[in-house]
């Protein structure tokens, strides 16, 4: 198998077909303090935000122009998480790391970053965005591990203004979600 299935959400007309449920979700253990919550609560679902043509932008319209950029990427960050029951683990000038620990982790986590997407139209900025959920491993405010490093590589699939999410996430969120299968890609 070359990685989980995912998807991508848009704003287009839903489609038919959804990925099939995984079988399990399995649990990793790791010596150190892991966020996986109790049996039978959810696992935390974990976001990568980036501003898509970041680099042009800051070439074309120079330091001044980045600056405003990412302050107003920062500022519907931090709005849109916090709105979402998530927690801003770390802002990254162009790109966020989002942490959705609670009740509806994926839900919420996909909330937040149609709402970064949309605020951020309106300033002609693009953001993209990866959504995996499972355990992190967290350590001094900073979370690690292979979800971690999924919903990164998730992220660096999407498209400007695309949100693409593993199967775990698609599988978790509500049936009216709009999603467009990708089918299986390469982590």
């Amino acid at each position: 198998s070359g990685g989980p299935a995912s998807c991508t959400r848009s704003r287009g007309p839903a489609s038919p077909s959804r990925p099939s449920r995984p079988r399990s979700h399995p649990r990793t253990s790791i010596a150190a303090r892991v966020q996986d919550p109790k049996a039978g609560a959810r696992l935390p679902a974990v976001a990568f935000v980036e501003i898509s043509g970041y680099t042009a932008l800051t070439e074309s319209g120079g330091d001044a122009a980045a600056a405003h950029a990412t302050s107003r990427f920062e500022h519907a960050v931090t709005v849109a998480t916090t709105a979402s029951a998530g927690r801003v683990v770390k802002l990254l000038g162009d790109g966020a790391l989002l942490l959705f620990p609670d009740a509806d982790p994926c839900g919420s986590a996909m909330r937040a970053v149609t709402s970064i997407r949309d605020q951020l139209r309106v300033d002609g900025l693009h953001p993209h965005a990866g959504i995996d959920s499972g355990p992190v491993v967290e350590r001094d405010g900073d979370i690690f591990g292979t979800t971690v490093n999924r919903a990164s590589r998730l992220a660096a699939l999407a498209s400007a203004g695309q949100v693409v999410v593993s199967e775990a996430v698609a599988n978790a969120l509500d049936p009216g979600e709009r999603l467009t299968p990708l089918g299986e890609v390469p982590l």
